[in-house]
């Protein structure tokens, strides 16, 4: 278990945070890294939990990694993905639960990818949040994959490029 309270972290050139088969609490506080922000690491059954609120996530190649099983729940929080293909979010077959919170990438807010030897979707769940994808899509699913996508209670989605939901043959 991991707490972090009105702390800052940075982590170079590895993961701001890295966890796998864990769960963490963050609150008030920085995270980031010139990598990934975030990971929630993850296999089937075995998946990490993070609550963050109020807080600020970034990483450039992704703000939040969020692996199969694994769940990522943001409150009134924001997560950045700044490099020049940065996602917010690489969700892989994990769940995303967002409220008043902001996820932003330089290319793509939100990815959807599959895991490889498996048939789990992934889950996004906003409300009272903004997906921007600065230069693409505000969400973007990948080929294979299976995506759940929940926009409620004035939640808005803004893609760079003029697309909100981008979803590619074979993706459902």
């Amino acid at each position: 278990t991991l707490s972090l309270d009105g702390s800052t972290v940075t982590g170079g050139s590895r993961r701001g945070v890295d966890m796998t088969g864990a769960t963490a609490t963050i609150n008030s506080s920085t995270v980031s890294s010139s990598v990934d922000g975030l990971f929630l690491g993850g296999s089937v059954g075995a998946g990490s939990t993070a609550q963050v609120s109020a807080s600020q996530i970034t990483g450039g190649v992704s703000g939040a990694v969020v692996g199969s099983a694994s769940t990522l729940t943001l409150e009134n929080s924001s997560v950045s993905g700044t490099g020049s293909t940065g996602r917010g979010i690489g969700l892989f077959e994990g769940t995303v639960n967002a409220v008043g919170s902001t996820i932003t990438g330089t290319q793509n807010g939100v990815v959807f990818s599959d895991v490889v030897g498996t048939t789990d979707s992934g889950r996004l769940d906003l409300n009272g949040s903004q997906v921007s994808g600065t230069n693409g899509s505000a969400i973007a699913v990948r080929a294979t994959t299976t995506a759940q996508i929940n926009v409620n209670n004035g939640s808005t989605l803004v893609g760079g490029n003029g697309t909100m939901l981008e979803v590619a043959n074979g993706a459902t």
